[in-house]
């Protein structure tokens, strides 16, 4: 499932689909489903490129074989594309041009006229209602935007599958990525029967082995690539982000050239020099409205991703830790994910308590494991659901901030839930805090670490010999003398002087000797 814009997922999807369908099921009259979450702004270059790549599906299966194949584009939030009328004249195209593309009789593509299935996805509400909700943040980076989506579309293959009564699924993962995890697991979940091929991991059959030869293969085939070789990067975009992987991001050792990878905005050294104030309300965990204007969530994703952009916010480099065991390097641009984040938990610190707040964390970080393997349909990620549903019943107000260069800076926050009590925290003593009661609660408090320290004593040992390592810090060495002649000479007279002393003090001893034995 290669998220690159235009063709290329089109066509390495339906050459895997025809190759599968030709070899595996040879003998059968199979159906296949071709998933591609081709942005639904390139909808129309998309429908060219399925014309132009038929051949390889329609002269191996529908004129050869009369397999029967749909290919699913999914719309996960970019625009309206690929659906309703406008879905329907993607198609009307197609079958008009099908067969002069295809050089067939036009009875042979009845099929091809119905071949193309969009469907929306309905990422703004997984990222809203939950990701965002659980504050879920991938190795406390990765916002998870490409995660997310995967089991809306998991989810939607499936009722495609249903309806269109096809036995297989085929998908364009890698073997060595996190999607093909995701979505099989999520098909497994929910239709177990179906069949899934994987033409990447069908090394015997599947016989390109990197982009430039899905490129080249493109360019063989007539398909006109939107984009030059320098921007053939791996990248998947829905309405929560876009993802950058491939090309010079492999060596981590590279600096990202930001002005020629960036696609939602700007650096935050080509951002604007004045700051922007931007006010959000939530309700319930869920927000409502952006600078006062009162909008549904998909609405209020792409305002804050034009805000964001804007402001260079939300622009990570992380090496992740994949599912399969090693190491990636990918950019994410998350500029109005990022936003309503940071704006949704300015809202949660006014209002949620301490211990909710801390398992609440707990519960985060599980979550976006739990996102990010692909566990969607699980009963851990309904019972994390639950729990994170549940902490939101008070997290209704407004919040303030201020975008500048890639920060959101706070500028304010408000609720009629709020827990902040300014006369209990404020330094003027009032009377609602009485002093004296922290005696009581930090005798009570640190009850256990007195009642340890007095067993310790009576053993002989103190807290700070178990704990504390003490270095002394070396005696400094005296600096040698330097050798001095008349020094010498003196300390030669010394010695002297010292030896004639003692011989002088055993005269004396013995003088008294002699008087004492008088």
């Amino acid at each position: 499932m290669k998220q690159i814009e235009g063709g290329v997922t089109a066509a390495k999807g339906f050459e895997a689909a025809a190759t599968a369908a030709h070899i595996k099921y040879e003998d059968r009259d199979d159906m296949a489903l071709i998933y591609s979450d081709t942005p639904c702004t390139a909808a129309g270059t998309f429908t060219s490129n399925v014309v132009k790549a038929a051949p390889v599906i329609w002269d191996r299966t529908l004129v050869e074989k009369q397999r029967k194949v749909r290919a699913v584009v999914v719309n996960s939030g970019i625009a309206n594309a690929c659906t309703g009328e406008e879905g329907l004249s993607c198609r009307r195209d197609t079958a008009r041009a099908a067969p002069k593309a295809l050089t067939i009789p036009e009875d042979q593509v009845a099929v091809c006229s119905t071949g193309i299935i969009g469907l929306p996805v309905p990422v703004d509400k997984i990222a809203a209602g939950l990701n965002v909700l659980a504050h879920a943040v991938y190795e406390n980076k990765y916002l998870l935007g490409t995660a997310m989506a995967r089991p809306a579309i998991a989810k939607r293959l499936v009722e495609v599958a249903r309806k269109e009564g096809a036995t297989a699924i085929c998908h364009g993962a890698t073997g060595k990525g996190n999607d093909q995890i995701r979505f099989e697991l999520g098909i497994k979940a929910l239709a177990p029967d179906l069949k899934i091929i994987a033409p990447w991991r069908m090394t015997d059959l599947w016989t390109m082995q990197s982009r430039e030869e899905e490129i080249e293969y493109c360019h063989q085939h007539g398909i006109d690539l939107p984009f030059d070789a320098d921007q053939s990067y791996s990248r998947d975009r829905n309405l929560f982000h876009i993802s950058h992987e491939g090309l010079e991001l492999e060596d981590p050792a590279n600096e990202p050239d930001y002005n020629h990878l960036l696609v939602l905005g700007k650096s935050p050294e080509e951002a604007p020099d004045e700051p922007e104030y931007v006010t959000m309300t939530f309700e319930e965990g869920v927000p409502t409205s952006v600078n006062g204007e009162q909008m549904k969530v998909s609405d209020i994703l792409r305002t804050l991703n034009a805000l964001g952009g804007k402001h260079g916010i939300g622009i990570i480099d992380i090496v992740e830790n994949r599912v399969v065991g090693m190491k990636s390097r990918g950019v994410y641009e998350t500029p109005g994910g990022t936003i309503l984040y940071e704006a949704h938990q300015q809202l949660e610190e006014l209002v949620m308590d301490r211990a909710t707040y801390e398992v609440k964390e707990e519960m985060g970080n599980k979550m976006a494991q739990v996102v990010y393997e692909g566990k969607w349909f699980t009963p851990l990620r309904e019972a994390i659901q639950a729990f994170v549903t549940s902490t939101q019943k008070y997290v209704t107000g407004e919040v303030k901030f201020k975008l500048y260069k890639g920060n959101i800076i706070k500028a304010g926050t408000t609720s009629p839930y709020s827990l902040y009590s300014e006369s209990l925290a404020s330094f003027t003593t009032g009377e609602l805090y009485d002093h004296h009661d922290a005696d009581g609660f930090i005798t009570l408090f640190g009850l256990p670490e007195k009642v340890r320290a007095m067993m310790l004593e009576e053993h002989g040992e103190t807290v700070a010999e178990l704990n504390i390592e003490v270095t002394e810090a070396p005696e400094e060495e005296a600096p040698a003398p330097k050798p001095e002649k008349k020094k010498k000479k003196k300390d030669k007279k010394k010695k002297k002087d010292g030896k004639g002393k003692k011989e002088g003090k055993k005269k004396g001893k013995k003088d008294k000797k002699k008087k004492a034995e008088k």
